[in-house]
């Protein structure tokens, strides 16, 4: 698999990931970018969202998921 060697081959996000540390969404995609793997498309971000998901892999994003209020 791509997404595994190229992980794997940066030793200091592999040492993160082992420890179940939080990884930002955003690595993952520059990660997938410079595999060849074509980010594009968001369904191509939902395939890499779903594959860290199926791997156990923390990670967080940036986005916002809907509205935020103060009370």
């Amino acid at each position: 698999d791509t997404m595994t060697s190229a992980i794997r081959a940066d030793a200091a996000l592999w040492g993160r990931v082992l420890r179940f540390e939080p990884v930002s969404f955003d690595e993952f995609v520059s990660i997938a970018t410079q595999s060849g793997l074509g980010m594009d498309t968001g369904k191509r971000k939902d395939e890499v969202r779903t594959w860290l998901d199926r791997q156990c892999i923390c990670f967080y994003s940036n986005d916002l998921t809907g509205p935020r209020s103060r009370h």
